[in-house]
């Protein structure tokens, strides 16, 4: 610097503006960078779900936890494409018998898988289904209905098992009394 020069025109900017400014810059890329992560954790998981599920006792058992929890969440995709919106038709009329008994069922429940392999990326799973109350007033007591076999078949397609069709056994007369089902009111 030379004698006459004004100090004030070179000046180095203040620490606080330079923290100021990393700052908003790491407050901005941050949550664009953990957004482009989560899409593409998404996009990679949607993936996998839309394979099928490793083994036919999986496929059985995602269609068991819809019947028994009663959402759809999961389900279309251990389910056979070709055969999706049927089975999809009748899961729904399962879920309206189950729903329809009376007093309401806890859970349905289900007991070992038993897998027989038929060849040809086919395999035949049977299970033994059974209604479950838990009562709310009366300390945690528990009751269950008939158990039955479901018969299900499942395909390996896209990688994955997938259900291809459902023998359940009747609902309504079978594992619960005819008359413990109410009517639909439409």
């Amino acid at each position: 610097m030379t004698l006459g020069e004004d100090t004030k025109t070179h000046r180095r900017p203040r620490r606080w503006v330079l923290l100021f400014a990393a700052a908003l810059v790491l407050c901005t890329a941050a949550p664009v960078a953990a957004a482009a992560a989560g899409a593409g954790w998404l996009m990679v998981k949607t993936r996998q779900a839309e394979q099928g599920q490793p083994t036919p006792a999986a496929a059985v058992n995602v269609f068991m936890l819809a019947v028994s929890s009663g959402e759809e969440l999961g389900l279309r995709a251990a389910l056979a494409s070709d055969r999706r919106d049927e089975l999809v038709d009748e899961w729904r009329s399962i879920r309206r018998d189950v729903s329809r008994t009376d007093p309401g069922v806890s859970k349905v429940s289900t007991r070992s898988f038993v897998v027989e392999d038929q060849a040809d990326d086919r395999a035949q799973v049977v299970t033994e289904v059974y209604p479950v109350w838990w009562s709310v007033d009366a300390g945690g007591l528990m009751m269950h209905g008939s158990s039955h076999p479901w018969r299900f078949e499942t395909r390996r397609d896209d990688g994955g098992w997938r259900v291809w069709s459902v023998d359940p056994y009747p609902w309504c007369g079978g594992h619960v009394r005819a008359s413990a089902c109410q009517q639909q009111q439409d």
